[in-house]
């Protein structure tokens, strides 16, 4: 690739992690206008990495464009959030099913678990909320399912924004444990248990961010 378009696609990428990251955390609102000059101003870059970046956060579910014209931050319908977490939990399930037959090896999750007991313990709740999202990140890089791997990916980033703030990370991350210890013994019946279990904590949970 020639040195020029490396670098122009450097700039898309690094517009794209900027304005997603502005999503995630608040700063520019479900609903609010994504003007592309003004963003390009803020971001310091020009508007060509920035035009590209949008019609990216469109394709990933943060943004949408408008029937007026222009883009603007994804609003979600609280049924539509219950619909998308719905799907990450059968995704979720046919991985774990395939790891267990596999006899995958959990000791990556058994780390990411590690430290979400420490947050907790620690009364870190953001971070808390963070590993629990990263737990299912992993869980879906060590199955041996590609493509659960490759559906589930971008379902999870718009997931992680939408639930950043859950009700009680503390339930979920005791789920995960549970999780973890069906896979390690093989227990089959355990796993769809924790499983079902699972869908509907994170459901309830959902209500009480609404």
């Amino acid at each position: 690739m020639p040195k020029s378009r490396a670098q122009g696609a450097l700039a898309v990428d690094d517009a794209t992690d900027r304005l997603r990251a502005l999503v995630v955390s608040g700063e520019i609102a479900p609903g609010e206008r994504l003007v592309e000059r003004h963003l390009a101003e803020r971001l310091g870059l020009s508007r060509i990495p920035v035009r590209e970046a949008l019609q990216t956060l469109v394709a990933e579910g943060f943004a949408v464009e408008r029937r007026t014209g222009g883009v603007a931050v994804r609003e979600h319908r609280a049924d539509d959030v219950a619909e998308l977490l719905e799907i990450a939990h059968a995704l979720d399930a046919v991985a774990c099913r395939r790891m267990l037959v596999a006899r995958t090896d959990v000791t990556e999750l058994r780390e990411v678990l590690h430290r979400g007991a420490r947050a907790l313990a620690e009364d870190r709740h953001d971070d808390a909320v963070e590993l629990n999202a990263r737990f299912h990140a992993v869980l879906t890089d060590l199955a041996p399912a590609p493509m659960v791997r490759e559906t589930t990916r971008p379902l999870r980033q718009v997931l992680g924004w939408l639930l950043r703030r859950h009700a009680d990370p503390g339930l979920i991350h005791a789920q995960h444990v549970s999780l973890v210890d069906a896979l390690e013994s093989g227990d089959g019946a355990r796993l769809e248990q924790v499983l079902g279990a699972h869908a509907r904590t994170s459901l309830e949970a959902l209500e009480g961010t609404r």
